[in-house]
């Protein structure tokens, strides 16, 4: 029992080792606000080469389903080996290309998906519960840097970033216009604000589903703040699809009310002025 137990233990350490640097080195842009880059890069190399060697084990001794083979792992060897040979000749050219190689992390965490649900360290339902509660910190923490900052609480430090200028509080960033002040959309601690509302949307979606209202209220906010066209829509089309599950679930049990509420009154307005 006792094995069992530091064995079960072991798998959530690993588990949370990858999510959590993964939500700090890899989705947000933390690691600059915080100034911890030597960090970061250390991470990423250890955790590229821990994966990287757990994948190719796990390929040569564990079993997976044909079609998993050949729908999800070959074309994503294919394009792994292609980047990776891409990189390593470019490399040879210029050695400081080699930074590039962390842009391999997200296609082995994808290879190593499959034997780290085989091998229960990562299962489904604690991953989207990790992700909610990470994204919705992130929001929380970034909604409290952005209100302090346009109430004039708190000043922003300039903050030198390969993608341009930005203005950085505690836990976010914001877009440094001409003029020295902070863009108003909504960025959190993620590199640009159309990505933020889309990585919140599923977030949403979950909030929805297991009723953490205060939480959907809160991501609901952070996407309204990105002012994002795409999450805009994709949230919309979220709302569309839910609808058509509600009618098909409830056929029109749901809708006489709600058509009546509308037709009624309507009708009633007609028929006086008529």
């Amino acid at each position: 029992m006792s094995k069992t137990i530091a064995n079960s233990r072991n798998k959530f350490i690993a588990f949370l080792v990858i999510f959590v640097g993964m939500v700090l080195f890899q989705l947000t842009e933390l690691r600059y606000i915080w100034g911890v880059l030597d960090i970061s890069r250390f991470y990423n190399i250890i955790f590229l080469l821990s994966l990287g060697i757990y994948m190719m084990l796990s390929i040569g001794a564990r079993r997976l389903n044909n079609n998993v083979w050949i729908y999800y792992m070959f074309p994503g060897l294919l394009v792994f080996i292609g980047y990776f040979v891409n990189i390593t000749i470019n490399t040879f050219r210029d050695q400081s290309l080699a930074i590039h190689y962390g842009g391999l992390i997200p296609w082995v965490v994808y290879l190593a998906v499959p034997f780290l649900l085989k091998d229960n360290i990562i299962n489904t339902k604690n991953l989207l519960r990790y992700y909610y509660f990470s994204t919705l910190l992130i929001t929380t923490l970034g909604l409290f840097d952005y209100f302090l900052y346009f109430n004039g609480l708190i000043n922003l430090q300039v903050l030198t970033h390969s993608n341009g200028m930005f203005l950085s509080g505690w836990f976010s960033i914001l877009h440094l216009l001409d003029d020295g002040v902070g863009h108003y959309r909504f960025y959190a601690s993620i590199g640009e604000p159309g990505s933020l509302g889309m990585i919140l949307i599923p977030s949403l979606i979950y909030s929805v589903i297991y009723k953490r209202y205060l939480g959907a209220s809160v991501l609901t906010l952070g996407i309204y703040l990105t002012n994002s066209l795409g999450a805009f829509i994709s949230g919309g089309l979220v709302i569309f699809l839910w609808l058509i599950l509600l009618y098909r679930k409830n056929k029109f049990s749901i809708f006489i009310p709600l058509f009546s509420s509308v037709v009624i009154p309507s009708y009633k307005h007609g028929h006086l002025i008529g």
